[in-house]
């Protein structure tokens, strides 16, 4: 347990020296969220305005979350352990006392402290300048959270398990953030899309996790079916991508 530690404390700093992955993850969404969220509340009296239909302040905050949890998924988690397993990392931490699943555990545990801040900052942000206010269902909203970061950390976990590289990785992730990004609503609200597309994106995990955030910032409780596909698609992604991964 202590190594468990030592090794999550060192990950944490090596993360913390990487200046530009942490702007990426942690300012771009605020940066989303201001000026878009903006947008919303220039408006006046709830008004949305005909650049961002059928949005709202909560949606953008959710929005904002997602891309925060996406990224981290998609882009860091791979590219760090590719790289790991592409300079020997991996294999030289097999002989050690540390077991080289302790380094899953601990850049799992350090990227869902990254995700609680980025999650802290798009709240904080986004009282303070657009008064968005806290999600009014919490629970709800924690529990949204915790599944969005689970589905979607294990899918970046399964790109690191056929990456070869961290450029290898660096280049899968993207290939499938964009695509989930469309899907949950980033560039046509799901109310235009053609009824197959729009169904589809409830059963994929970036549209599910952004949906269930944003009807609990609402004061909704998120949708079951959500819910589920979230607890199922971590499950089932998880345990494929634990008999895949490879040390070396």
């Amino acid at each position: 347990m202590k190594g468990l530690f030592n090794l999550t404390v060192t990950e944490f700093k090596l993360l913390l020296r990487d200046a530009t992955a942490l702007f990426v993850v942690l300012a771009l969404p605020v940066g989303f969220l201001l000026i878009f969220g903006s947008m919303v509340s220039g408006g006046g009296s709830g008004a949305t305005p005909d650049a961002v239909p059928h949005a709202s302040q909560e949606f953008f905050s959710a929005m904002a979350v997602s891309i925060t949890l996406g990224m981290l998924a998609l882009f860091t988690i791979p590219t760090y352990l590719g790289t790991y397993r592409e300079k020997g990392i991996l294999r030289r931490l097999s002989v050690t006392p540390v077991r080289p699943a302790a380094l899953l555990v601990a850049q799992l545990a350090v990227h869902a402290a990254m995700a609680v801040v980025g999650v802290a900052l798009v709240i904080v942000v986004g009282n303070a300048i657009l008064g968005v206010g806290v999600p009014q269902n919490l629970p709800g909203f924690l529990i949204a959270f915790v599944l969005g970061v689970a589905s979607l950390f294990t899918l970046g976990l399964l790109i690191a398990a056929i990456a070869p590289s961290g450029r290898a990785a660096g280049g899968i992730g993207p290939l499938l953030f964009f695509p989930l990004l469309f899907f949950a609503g980033a560039w046509m609200p799901k109310e235009r899309m053609p009824e197959i597309l729009a169904r589809f994106a409830d059963f994929t995990p970036l549209s599910a996790t952004m949906d269930s955030l944003q009807i609990a910032w609402q004061g909704g409780s998120p949708q079951t079916l959500h819910l589920a596909v979230l607890a199922v698609f971590a499950l089932v992604v998880g345990l494929v991508a634990t008999r895949m991964f490879r040390w070396e």
